[in-house]
């Protein structure tokens, strides 16, 4: 019994501290599972940015889109690691400021670019590499723009990542329409 008081308490405390936490800066006080229009946001971590990157074999001369890009994580990454182009679209204003701010603190302000904006209105056509940091549902309503991209243009999806059959599917369909 002192056992599952004892779990019981450390468990509240961690939701506690991740609740409380913030991810953002002295500007924007940000909390894990903030809302948005479609989704909460949760902080990417940098190894999982990097993973999808790698995945996405982002190379150079490679425009990286990052839809919802939240606080820049994966944009700015992009661009630290690959020296590519990097474009985030983000609805959440106080998002968008904290990623120009974050791109700033990071030195690649000059090759990431971060707009407030729709995922389901902006054009994102130029992109030679898409990330999706995104729950499925969303990604199945992007689905008849991201199939209408130029071939050869490279999709990574968090929820994908772990269905590798159906990574690889959609990035054939992408690579040979």
């Amino acid at each position: 019994m002192i056992l599952r008081k004892t779990l019981l308490i450390f468990s509240l405390f961690g939701l506690t501290a991740c609740a409380t936490k913030n991810y953002g800066d002295d500007k924007f006080h940000l909390q894990m599972a903030t809302h948005g229009k479609d989704v909460m946001w949760v902080p990417t971590k940098v190894e999982m940015a990097h993973e999808m990157l790698a995945v996405a074999k982002v190379k150079p001369g490679d425009i990286v889109y990052d839809l919802g890009s939240g606080d820049g994580v994966i944009p700015i990454e992009a661009a630290k690691k690959y020296k590519v182009r990097s474009v985030g679209i983000e609805y959440n204003k106080d998002l968008v400021e904290l990623s120009k701010r974050n791109a700033d603190r990071a030195r690649v302000k000059d090759i990431v670019e971060f707009r407030h904006g729709d995922i389901f209105v902006e054009d994102f056509s130029q992109a030679t590499v898409l990330t999706l940091y995104l729950g499925d549902n969303l990604n199945f309503k992007l689905m008849p723009k991201i199939l209408k991209m130029k071939p050869g243009t490279r999709v990574v999806s968090i929820t994908l990542l772990h269905r590798k059959e159906t990574l690889d599917t959609l990035l054939l369909i992408l690579e040979f329409s």
